[in-house]
Order: C-alpha cells, then sequence, then structure tokens
C-alpha cells in the first residue's frame, strides 16, 4: 500500500495498476522466498499459500469443537483441506468462488492481507467429509456451512438494497444547508 501511495496509485479509482504492482512485489518476494528455501521447499510453501482459505475453514471447525468430545486431529484437519480445496466451486478467471482468490485459484493480495479468506463448505464436501468425521464433527462442518450461506444471503440482500454500494467515496453525504 505505501509502494502505491508513493507511486500515486489509489487502489480505488486505479485497480488495475495497484494490481500490477502488487504483483510485482510478490514475484519479487516469491523469488527470493525460492531462492532462500530451493526448488522443493517453495513448492510446499506454494501449496501452503494455495490452501490458506480452505486451513482457515478448517480452523474454525476446529476451534469449535476444541472443547468436544470429538476434536478434530491432524490428519482430519489435512484430509479435510484437502477435500475442501478440490470441492470449491469455479469462476471465471480461474479462482475459486467465494473466498476471494485471485485469477491463479491462489489468495489475491487483499486476501492475504486479511488473513486468507475463507473456503465454501460445499454439498460435495460435505459428502465427502462423511468418510473421515464423526457424527459431531460433521454437523459441526454444517453448522459452518449454514453460517456462510446466512451470511451470503445477507450481503446479497445488502447489495440489492444498495446497489451502487462501494462505489462513492464511502463519506456519508454532506448536509442540507438550513433554510
Amino acid at each position: 500500500m505505501q509502494a502505491a501511495r508513493e507511486q500515486g496509485i489509489n487502489p480505488r479509482t486505479n485497480p488495475a495498476d495497484f494490481q500490477a504492482l502488487a504483483n510485482q512485489a510478490i514475484a519479487q518476494t516469491d523469488a527470493s522466498i525460492q531462492q532462500a528455501l530451493g526448488d522443493a521447499a517453495f513448492q510446499q510453501y506454494q501449496q501452503y499459500q494455495q490452501t490458506l482459505p480452505e486451513r482457515n475453514t478448517i480452523n474454525s471447525l476446529e476451534q469449535s469443537l476444541s472443547y468436544t468430545q470429538t476434536p478434530l486431529t491432524e490428519d482430519q484437519a489435512d484430509q479435510l483441506t484437502s477435500i475442501l480445496a478440490s470441492t470449491q466451486p469455479q469462476r471465471a478467471g480461474n479462482g475459486t468462488a467465494g473466498t476471494s482468490n485471485g485469477g491463479d485459484g491462489g489468495p489475491s493480495i487483499f486476501s492475504l492481507v486479511n488473513g486468507g479468506g475463507t473456503a465454501r463448505v460445499t454439498d460435495e464436501g460435505l459428502t465427502q467429509a462423511q468418510g473421515i468425521l464423526s457424527g459431531p464433527q460433521l454437523s459441526a462442518l454444517q453448522q459452518i456451512q449454514q453460517q456462510q450461506q446466512a451470511q451470503q444471503q445477507m450481503q446479497q440482500l445488502m447489495r440489492s438494497a444498495n446497489p451502487g454500494g462501494g462505489q462513492g467515496s464511502g463519506a456519508a453525504p454532506a448536509p442540507a444547508p438550513k433554510g
């Protein structure tokens, strides 16, 4: 953000130039990381980065189960991460729907800054999860799906109520002059 400001790039008014600058910074950082880690470890790092939304969703599940008699095991978490990654709906641009991912399927710069976003729990993901989760664990994952669906409905209602939302400066309109 600071580099963008220094170059006079406003992400709100010039998102294409901002994204190009961000991609350039990411590429430079990735090159440095790859040089430090080596090719094999860098591939593992990239896989981790690409599954941040899925890992964030699994972290929510782990938290909800942490004080129950059926906490999520590390093996279950790893398997669920793979399931969620493989069951994300695709959208134009090759990113996954509902995650704030970039066009390469990995998290965008904005979602990385905000912790990676979350992955959607799909019906297909729930079906596949039945093979590795106990009943209470599956119920907790279903609750996450229901929360996501409710949040998505709320966002749609808000967009419908405010079709021009997010277009302005975000400032409240000036009060009318007194007569």
